[in-house]
């Protein structure tokens, strides 16, 4: 296949980009700047250089069959609405606009959870969205105008709902260090500290890197089955965040063999509410979740990419 990806040098889209070059797919970047820690990985795909807030004119060396879109704001970059709204909203209609003009048809879609504005009860694709914040708020709207380039020009869409993804950055320079665990992570290597401002009871579900492009890979194989579906990428099974910080805290101790105090400021939440994903438009596919990528497993990876730096 030959794809394009906006964001192909982010925390996803790294990885999605060497996933797809070990397949030996075409394939094409968008992206502001070539960082120079995937200046390697760069060399397997034909880089474009456009800021996507603005209109993109690029002449493409190929004729790409799918558009994954990834570049937006992430959380910390949506504290700010007009980034956000510039990033996210007006970003994703101008890449719409590009694939329209160079006969893109199919377009994957990397929304949020978050759009769901709860972490309990039952969700799946048919719950209501309340979104909460700036970051789920523009993702909504991206989602309709995504929406829209298919009832307006016939574009063809999966739209991608993640819910916490985890795993250890392709580079450490690939700034995503406010996640979980990565963060509890950081925390312990420069402090031998982790804090939690809330008591930690509160559930989510996790879903890892590797997990989450694999995926991704097969719903490039089998578009034409799921177009026009929303699917949420979920592992079906919730952890507390307790529990994801004392797993840094025991593999912290193991691996660097000095203690790690866990500092918890608050007693709230008092009790966990229960969350479960449904996974049966995944199940679908036929994934198996890897055992080999469990949080555990990337705890100690995500130490790893630390120590190399220390």
């Amino acid at each position: 296949m030959n794809i394009l990806i906006s964001g192909g040098f982010g925390y996803i889209g790294s990885y999605l980009l060497q996933k797809f070059v070990s397949e030996r797919h075409s394939l094409g970047v968008i992206s502001r700047h070539t960082p120079v820690c995937l200046k390697g990985l760069a060399k397997n795909a034909d880089v474009y250089l456009s800021d996507v807030t603005k209109p993109i004119r690029v002449e493409l060396k190929s004729k790409y069959e799918i558009f994954i879109h990834l570049a937006a704001a992430n959380d910390v970059e949506s504290l700010d609405p007009c980034v956000a709204l510039n990033s996210t909203v007006l970003g994703t209609r101008n890449c719409l606009d590009f694939c329209i003009k160079n006969g893109i048809k199919k377009v994957i879609y990397f929304s949020t959870f978050q759009v769901y504005g709860t972490n309990r009860g039952f969700v799946n694709e048919a719950t209501d969205l309340h979104c909460a914040n700036d970051y789920a708020m523009t993702h909504r709207f991206a989602e309709e105008y995504v929406e829209m380039y298919r009832r307006n020009f016939g574009l063809e869409y999966i739209i991608l709902r993640p819910t916490n993804v985890y795993g250890a950055c392709l580079h450490k320079d690939i700034d995503r260090w406010s996640l979980v665990p990565n963060c509890f992570c950081k925390e312990a290597i420069e402090r031998q500290t982790i804090t939690l401002l809330s008591s930690g009871r509160q559930l989510r579900d996790f879903i890892s890197l590797e997990d989450l492009t694999n995926l991704t890979v097969i719903l490039c194989g089998k578009f034409n089955k799921v177009k026009n579906s929303v699917i949420n990428l979920a592992a079906g099974r919730s952890i507390s965040i307790l529990d994801v910080a004392q797993m840094v805290k025991a593999s912290f101790e193991k691996i660097l063999g000095t203690t790690c105090a866990l500092n918890i400021q608050s007693s709230l939440p008092r009790k966990a509410e229960r969350l479960t994903v449904e996974t049966k438009r995944l199940k679908g596919l036929g994934y198996r979740f890897d055992k080999e990528y469990s949080i555990e497993k990337e705890i100690e990876r995500i130490f790893c990419l630390l120590k190399a730096d220390n």
